[in-house]
């Protein structure tokens, strides 16, 4: 199954209009209300509609998020997360390719590679990707890699 068939057939985890997905947002808040990190600057990578990004944002209180997502056409609805979340942060969409990711975008504090984003690469752009992810955290900065359950 091709990456475009996958998203035309699962959108609804990550759409503001699906109440599973409005679930699932709000799981995602939960789970970062729980963790001991502090971000003001948050980069949400292979983003999707932002869902993970604008939920961390929210229970961090950050006042800066970056998303960067490949498909424009997903990347735009992170307004409508924002929206659902009742947030304003600095936000920049930044569509183009993660392993490109030192020249699309300065230093942050969290990085966020969330739910099935790993298999979109094998090992040797995993490699790329983390490298590039290392060299954009702040000396602070955390990385977050999670696989999405249920």
């Amino acid at each position: 199954m091709s990456l475009e068939e996958f998203y035309r057939h699962f959108r609804w985890w990550m759409d503001p209009k699906n109440e599973r997905a409005l679930q699932r947002f709000k799981a995602i808040v939960q789970f970062f209300e729980g963790q001991n990190v502090k971000a003001s600057n948050i980069l949400d990578l292979c983003a999707g509609t932002g869902i993970a990004g604008v939920a961390a944002a929210k229970a961090l209180s950050a006042p800066r998020l970056t998303l960067v997502e490949s498909r424009a056409e997903d990347i735009v609805i992170a307004r409508e997360w924002l929206e659902v979340a009742g947030i304003n942060p600095e936000l920049r969409l930044v569509t183009g390719d993660v392993l490109e990711l030192p020249s699309l975008v300065g230093e942050h504090d969290l990085a966020l590679l969330w739910g099935h984003t790993m298999p979109h690469f094998d090992p040797f752009q995993a490699v790329k990707l983390f490298s590039g992810v290392a060299s954009v955290l702040s000396e602070e900065g955390v990385s977050s890699l999670r696989k999405q359950t249920g």
